[in-house]
């Protein structure tokens, strides 16, 4: 459905043009703005295991200690505030690469490389 909805905005900006500039600055934008969450998430997720945290929400997946938020107090509160960044930060950052992946594969200039890239890409993340 994405796709759908990218290739008329792609047919249009491929004429050239300020659409086409805008598309381009945008998904430039988008893949800076999620290289950096990328690698945030990856920090994260080191810091989880570094700090024993991957317990810090028990076993109630997609709840954290049985609540949507969990209390976050005192020195014991370190452990689920970790785990529960992570947990919210992966969703997003894997939204973020699917919308780049598809906005890349509609609009790439060079398409072959480009679509190789973005089959790395979704790959890579999942």
């Amino acid at each position: 459905m994405l796709l759908r909805t990218l290739r008329p905005i792609a047919a249009r900006a491929a004429h050239g043009g300020p659409a086409s500039d805008r598309l381009r600055r945008t998904i430039r934008w988008l893949a800076v703005a999620t290289t950096v969450l990328m690698s945030i998430v990856l920090l994260q997720g080191t810091l989880v295991t570094n700090t024993g945290s991957q317990a810090g929400c028990g076993n109630s997946w997609p709840l954290c200690r049985g609540r949507i938020i969990p209390e976050l107090q005192g020195v014991e509160g370190m452990a689920p505030l970790i785990e529960f960044s992570h947990r919210v930060m992966v969703p997003i950052v894997s939204t973020l690469i699917l919308v780049l992946a598809a906005a890349n594969a509609v609009h790439g200039g060079r398409a072959g490389a480009l679509r190789a890239a973005c089959a790395v890409e979704l790959i890579h993340a999942y």
